[in-house]
């Protein structure tokens, strides 16, 4: 059970560091344009 949530953890983590990236990417290019 352990080896089957280390396997499926990576996935999930990797795709909430996308959708966090993603957002801070748009807030950064918001303040960019702001400027």
């Amino acid at each position: 059970k352990i080896i089957q949530l280390l396997d499926d953890y990576p996935k999930c983590f990797i795709v909430g560091a996308d959708n966090v990236g993603s957002k801070q990417m748009q807030a950064i290019r918001l303040s960019l344009r702001g400027k």
